[in-house]
């Protein structure tokens, strides 16, 4: 894959990310305005069954103190989040990241098939040097697997 093969698709989806995130906010935004709405008739409701057993001007002061009361067990609970700690995970170990070199090493391997073509003798006596050195140094082996992993 290409670079702006790549990057095209990074783009698309960054704006599929950007249409899930404005959709989910919206709803999120419609729900608190229904939640909202609820509240103020809860407060309706209390209002009209203190109304009953009290005069309309004590009956607003009482569902007033209600309403305060709730905003400040709200403002505490807030707080408390807010302030508290956020439990930080250690990041995970780092892993070693081969990146998709598979187009690189066809051209690499074309590359080197073309060479051996051309120069036979060189190419083979190449090939069995490095075949004798893997075969007898087994720390040579290792390294090499070292560096492929």
């Amino acid at each position: 894959m290409r670079v702006p093969e790549f990057l095209s698709l990074e783009v698309e989806r960054a704006k599929q990310k950007a249409v899930n995130i404005a959709t989910g906010s919206a709803i999120a935004l419609v729900g608190a305005v229904i939640a909202l709405l609820a509240v103020a008739f809860l407060y309706v409701a209390i209002f009209l069954g203190f109304a009953e057993i009290m005069d309309a001007a004590w009956a607003a002061a009482a569902t007033a103190a209600v309403a305060l009361v709730s905003a400040l067990l709200l403002l505490v609970a807030a707080r408390g989040l807010i302030t508290k700690e956020p439990k930080v995970e250690p990041p995970p170990p780092p892993r070693k990241a081969i990146p998709d070199m598979r187009e690189e090493a066809a051209e690499l391997g074309s590359a080197a098939g073309e060479y051996a073509r051309h120069h036979a003798v060189p190419a083979t006596a190449g090939a069995l040097a490095a075949g004798l050195l893997f075969g007898v140094s087994p720390r040579l082996r290792r390294m090499v697997w070292r560096l492929l992993q």
